[in-house]
C-alpha cells in the first residue's frame, strides 16, 4: 500500500486566524507559517480524505495577575490535545480549533483564543493512502483498482444489460485480478454503471440508432470519486460501449482468436480517463450495415465482430441481440429460400438435358413467397433476406425466361432484368404481411448492371447488394489521368456501381459486397489499405447503407485489410496510417511494432509504384502481376523488417508468436513465387521458342513426362505445401482461395493459365510515347483475345457466330470494317480445350483513309447460342502499327505473350484491356453488340 504522511508545525500569527494545510506540495497558506514540514512517501495527493491529527503542543496562558501566569507556564507542561476523530473542534481554556473543508487535496484550520491565552504551535500528522500518480478525478478519471482492492462496483440497471456487465467484468478481472461485485441496482459509492439512454440523463434520440455515450460524474455519495456511465441505443450498442472502455485499457481484438487478443497484464492499480469530458460524447457509427467478418456459426468470428462494431450477423447465430442486423445469408441465398418453402418451384429442362429453375413461373415465386415466410418466422425477427441465385446459376432456357435476357447489351446485363422483375415480383407478396422486412438483391456477374428499361427499378421494400468485383490497387472512382493510369477494370465496374445509385436514386437502399479476402492472390501478402478508405469515403458520401465481404483466416495474409475496413466502417474519420500502426503496434509491442509498419508501408509503395493493376474479384486471375510485384528485393526487404521485429527485445510469448506467424507467411510467399516462376521457365523452349509440351496434354498417355517430374522433384513446390499445410491461422487452404492455390499447385494446365504474361500492364502510357505515324503507307491492326469462336463439348465449332469488327474516327467516320470469321487467325486452346485465344492481323489499312486519329473500334458480334461450359468472349488487346513493321512470328499467340514490347514499341497506337472488354453473353449463352474501346 503506498503510505503518505505529513508532518510538521503550523505557527499562528494572532490569536484568531486561519490557515490551510496543503497535501499535494506540501505547504501553507493564511495566518500562519509552517515549520519543520516534512513529506514521506510520493508527491501526490491522497486517495481519499486523510485522518489528519492535530495537537496543540505549546501555548501562553495569560491572566489577571499577568506575569505570575508567565512564570507559572515556565515550569508548567504545554498542554497536548488531540482532536478526537469525527469531531471538528478542540476547546482548552479560553482557545478552540477547528478543522473545515477537509479532502484529499487540503484541510482548512481556523483557530482563535480569548485575551488570556495564545496559541503558539499547532502540531500536526497527516496520514493516508496516496492516490496514484496521474489520478484525477475532476478530469473524469474512473478508479477501478487500487492496491489490489476494488475500488468501483459494477451496475446494470436493466435485466438485459446483465451480459454487458459480465463482459466487463470478465475483462477487469484479467486486467486486475479481482473479481467484481455486479448489481442490478445503485450501491452508494464509485460505480460503473450499464445503463439506458435516460439512465444517463439523456434523451433516446440523442444516441440514433446505434449510438453510445461514455460519460463521468462525481459520486453523489463521495465527490472525491466519480461514476462511470455506459449507456447504448441498444443492447449491441451498449457492448459497443463497454469495448470502448476497455480499448481505453488497453486491450485490443485485432483478428478473431486468442492470438488476436491482446489483455494487457494484470495491474494492482487501474485508472483510466475516459476518451470524453464529464460532458460525455456521443460515439455514433459512419454506416448503418456493417459486416466484415464470416458470417457463420462462429463464435470467435462474432467476438471479433462485435468487439470492432461490427453488427451483421447470419440467421440461425446463438444468441443475436437487438441492434444487430440479421440476414439469412450473406450470398448465393435461392437454395436456401427454397429448401425452407412448402411449395414446389419449377425446374424446366433444356435441350442439354440439364435442369434450369422457370423464373417466370408463378409456382417459383409462390415457391420463393412461402420460403421467405418461413425463414421471417423465426423467434428473432430477420431484419432482410438476401435473395440471390447460386455461382453456379444457368439462366432458364424457356422462351418466357429467354424474352427477359439482354442480349443487346453487355454481357454483366444479360439477366439483370430477369432477376430484378422475380425479385419484385416476391417482393410484392410480402410487403403487406411482413412490412418491416427487406428483401436484397444482388447486382453480380451476369446481372451487375441494371436493366436496360430505366422504368424497371426495385419495390420500396428491395435493396441492391453490388458486388465490388474489382482491382484495389486503385480507389474505384479512378479514371485515367496522368498521376492514375489503368486500364478500365476499375472503371467499368465504377459504370455500373453510379447506375444503379442512379436508378435507386437513394443510397441507402445500396449496399457493398467486398472482396477485402482477395481470393485471387493465392494467400499472397496484401496491404492496400488506403484505397479501402478511399473507396469507404465514397460510398459514404453517397449515401450506402453498408457493406460486408468475404473473410477467411488468412490473417499474416490479410488480416490489417480486415482490420481497417472494420475500423472505417464505424468511424470514417480514421485514418489508415493511425490504424496500421495501431495494428501493429497492438500485435507486436511499440518497438516491434514499428518493424511491422515497415513492412505493410513497403509493400503497399511498391504496389502503388508499380503500375500494376491488382484484382481481387473475378475479373481476372492476377497471377503474373503478384510475380512482377514480389521482386526478389521486395521480398529481402520485407524479411529484413519481419527479422527486425524478431529480435526485438522484451517481446512477449504472444508477440513472438505473430511475429513468427508472418515469418511464416511471408516464406510460403517466396516458396510459391519460385514455383510460379519455375513453371514459366518450363512453359517455353528460349532456344526455339516453343512451348514443351502443351501443358494441357499433361496427363494424356502419349505425353511426356516432365511435367510430372518437374512437380515431384521441385522443392519449391513441396516448401509452399509444406508452408500451406502449417500456416494457420496465418494462411490457409480453404474454400474458394484455396481451391486456386491447389490447382496451381497441382493442375499444370491452370499454372500455364496463371503464368500467361498480361496485356494489361500500364507502363506504357506513362514511360514512352507511341512511334509517330508514318507519312504513307499502310496500317495493320492486331486484335488479341480469347473464345470469339468457342466449340461444343465434342470439339466442333459453334455455327452462325461473327464479329463485324469497324475502325473509324470519334466523329463516325468508317476507316476500315472487316469480318473476323473470313480472316486468318492464329488458336492456341486453352487449358479446357473448349476455348482458344485467338490473334488476328488486320492488314490493308490505307493511312490516308485513317488520318491522324485518334481511332475507335467497335466489334458487333451477332446473336448466337453458345455451349454453357464455355467461357465468356474477351478482348485483350488491340494494337495499329505499320504494316511492314509488324514482325512476322510463326505463332502469334506466343509471340504476344514472349515479345509484347516488341509490338508496343512498333505500335503507333494500342490498346490493352485486359478482359474489359466484355464482349458476349457468356453467362448466359448470347452475344451483344459493345463498343469495345478506343485506340489512341
Amino acid at each position: 500500500m503506498a503510505i503518505k504522511i505529513l508532518s510538521g508545525a503550523l505557527l499562528p500569527e494572532s490569536i484568531t486566524g486561519s490557515t490551510t494545510l496543503h497535501f499535494g506540495e506540501h505547504r501553507v497558506t493564511g495566518d500562519a507559517e509552517g515549520a519543520g514540514m516534512t513529506t514521506i512517501g510520493g508527491s501526490g495527493i491522497f486517495l481519499q480524505p486523510p485522518a489528519v491529527h492535530l495537537a496543540v503542543t505549546s501555548f501562553r496562558t495569560r491572566t489577571w495577575w499577568g506575569w505570575v501566569g508567565w512564570f507559572r507556564s515556565l515550569w508548567r507542561p504545554p498542554r497536548e490535545s488531540r482532536l478526537p476523530e469525527g469531531e471538528d473542534w478542540l476547546g482548552y481554556r479560553g482557545f478552540s480549533l477547528e478543522k473545515e473543508a477537509l479532502s484529499e487535496r487540503s484541510v482548512h484550520i481556523n483557530w482563535a483564543s480569548d485575551w488570556a491565552s495564545r496559541i503558539e504551535a499547532i502540531a500536526y500528522k497527516v496520514e493516508g493512502e496516496e492516490r496514484p500518480e496521474g489520478f484525477d478525478a475532476a478530469e473524469g478519471d474512473i478508479l477501478f483498482a487500487y492496491e489490489g482492492r476494488p475500488m468501483v462496483k459494477l451496475v446494470y440497471t436493466e435485466t438485459h444489460l446483465q451480459a454487458a456487465a459480465e463482459d466487463l467484468a470478465e475483462y477487469l478481472n484479467r486486467l486486475t485480478g479481482i473479481d467484481y461485485e455486479i448489481l442490478p441496482e445503485r450501491p452508494e459509492g464509485p460505480a460503473v454503471i450499464i445503463t439506458t439512454p435516460e439512465g444517463a440523463g439523456l434523451e433516446p434520440e440523442v444516441l440514433g440508432e446505434e449510438g453510445f455515450i461514455i460519460r463521468s460524474h462525481p459520486n453523489e455519495s463521495n465527490p472525491t470519486f466519480n461514476d462511470l456511465f455506459l449507456a447504448g441505443a441498444s443492447e449491441l450498442a451498449t457492448h459497443f460501449a463497454v469495448t470502448r472502455l476497455l480499448e481505453c485499457l488497453g486491450c485490443g481484438w485485432y483478428f478473431p482468436g486468442t492470438l488476436g487478443e491482446v489483455v494487457p497484464p494484470e495491474r494492482a492499480t487501474l485508472f483510466v480517463r475516459p476518451p470524453c469530458p464529464r460532458t460525455g460524447e456521443v460515439f455514433q457509427p459512419s454506416f448503418r450495415i456493417r459486416g466484415v467478418r464470416e458470417l457463420k456459426y462462429d463464435e470467435e468470428m462474432r467476438r471479433w465482430g462485435r468487439r470492432n462494431y461490427q453488427n451483421v450477423v447470419r440467421f440461425g447465430s446463438d444468441g443475436p441481440i437487438p441492434g444487430e442486423y440479421v440476414i439469412n445469408r450473406r450470398a448465393h441465398s435461392w437454395g436456401q429460400i427454397l429448401r425452407n418453402g412448402d411449395g414446389c418451384e419449377v425446374y424446366h429442362t433444356g435441350e442439354d438435358g440439364k435442369s434450369y429453375l422457370c423464373v417466370t413461373n408463378e409456382d417459383t415465386v409462390t415457391a420463393f413467397v412461402s420460403g421467405i415466410r418461413n425463414l421471417a418466422a423465426s423467434p428473432r425477427e430477420v431484419d432482410a433476406i438476401v435473395m440471390m441465385p447460386e455461382d453456379s446459376y444457368r439462366s432458364c432456357p424457356c422462351a418466357d425466361c429467354e424474352s427477359l435476357k439482354d442480349y443487346d447489351g453487355p454481357e454483366n446485363r444479360l439477366n439483370s432484368a430477369l432477376i430484378l422483375q422475380l425479385t419484385n415480383r416476391v417482393a410484392g407478396q410480402i410487403a403487406d404481411s411482413h412490412p418491416g422486412l427487406t428483401l436484397i438483391m444482388a447486382a453480380y456477374a451476369s446481372y451487375q448492371a441494371p436493366p436496360a428499361d430505366p422504368a424497371l427499378t426495385p419495390r420500396d421494400n428491395v435493396k441492391v447488394l453490388f458486388a465490388q468485383s474489382s482491382e484495389h490497387n486503385h480507389a474505384l472512382t479512378h479514371t485515367d489521368t496522368e498521376d492514375c493510369i489503368f486500364t478500365g477494370i476499375n472503371r467499368r465496374v465504377y459504370a455500373d456501381y453510379t447506375a444503379w445509385l442512379d436508378r435507386l436514386g437513394d443510397g441507402q437502399r445500396m449496399l457493398l459486397y467486398e472482396y477485402y479476402h482477395q481470393n485471387r492472390w493465392l494467400g499472397l501478402p496484401w496491404s492496400m489499405v488506403h484505397s479501402i478508405k478511399e473507396d469507404l469515403a465514397q460510398f459514404q458520401e453517397d449515401g450506402l447503407a453498408g457493406l460486408w465481404s468475404q473473410f477467411t483466416d488468412n490473417y499474416g495474409t490479410n488480416g490489417l485489410a480486415y482490420y481497417v475496413a472494420a475500423r472505417l466502417l464505424w468511424d470514417m474519420e480514421a485514418e489508415p496510417d493511425d490504424l496500421i500502426r495501431d495494428y501493429c503496434y497492438g500485435l507486436f509491442g511499440p518497438t516491434a511494432g514499428e518493424h511491422l509498419y515497415d513492412y505493410y508501408t513497403a509493400m503497399e509503395d511498391a504496389a502503388t509504384a508499380s503500375g500494376l493493376e491488382l484484382p481481387g474479384g473475378g475479373l481476372n486471375n492476377p497471377y503474373w502481376e503478384a510475380m512482377c510485384l514480389f521482386t526478389p528485393g521486395l521480398l529481402d526487404t520485407l524479411e529484413e523488417h519481419l527479422h527486425q521485429a524478431s529480435i526485438t527485445r522484451g517481446l512477449s510469448s504472444e508477440q513472438y508468436l505473430r511475429v513468427q506467424g508472418m515469418q511464416h507467411t511471408l516464406a510460403y510467399t517466396r516458396a510459391l513465387l519460385d514455383w510460379m516462376w519455375e513453371i514459366h521457365d518450363a512453359v517455353v523452349d528460349e532456344a526455339t521458342g516453343t512451348m514443351i509440351p502443351p501443358l494441357w496434354e499433361e496427363h494424356s498417355p502419349s505425353a511426356p513426362t516432365h511435367w510430372r517430374e518437374l512437380k515431384a522433384s521441385s522443392s519449391h513446390r513441396a516448401r509452399a505445401i509444406c508452408l500451406l499445410e502449417t500456416g494457420s491461422p496465418w494462411i490457409h487452404r480453404h474454400g474458394q482461395e484455396g481451391e486456386d492455390i491447389n490447382q496451381l499447385l497441382d493442375v499444370p494446365g491452370k499454372a500455364w493459365k496463371a503464368m500467361r504474361p498480361p496485356l494489361c500492364t500500364p507502363r506504357w502510357r506513362g514511360d514512352r510515347d507511341p512511334v509517330p505515324a508514318p507519312e504513307s503507307g499502310d496500317l495493320a491492326l492486331v486484335v488479341h483475345g480469347y473464345n470469339f469462336f468457342p466449340v461444343h463439348e465434342d470439339g466442333s465449332p459453334v455455327e452462325g457466330i461473327d464479329y463485324q469488327l469497324s475502325l473509324y474516327t470519334p466523329g463516325g467516320d468508317g476507316i476500315f470494317q472487316i469480318s473476323l470469321a473470313d480472316q486468318e487467325r492464329f488458336d492456341r486452346p486453352t487449358a479446357d480445350e473448349l476455348t482458344f485465344v485467338s490473334t488476328f492481323v488486320l492488314a490493308g489499312i490505307a493511312l490516308e483513309a485513317a488520318g491522324p486519329g485518334p481511332w475507335e473500334v467497335k466489334i458487333e458480334n451477332t446473336r448466337g447460342a453458345i455451349p454453357a461450359r464455355a467461357h465468356q468472349a474477351r478482348l485483350y488487346g488491340l494494337w495499329l502499327a505499320p504494316a511492314g513493321s509488324l514482325p512476322a512470328p510463326e505463332h502469334w499467340a506466343l509471340f504476344l505473350e514472349r515479345e509484347i514490347e516488341d509490338l508496343r514499341s512498333a505500335s503507333i497506337a494500342f490498346n490493352e484491356l485486359r478482359g474489359s472488354g466484355g464482349l458476349s453473353g457468356g453467362w448466359g449463352g448470347g452475344f451483344g453488340v459493345e463498343l469495345v474501346s478506343s485506340v489512341s
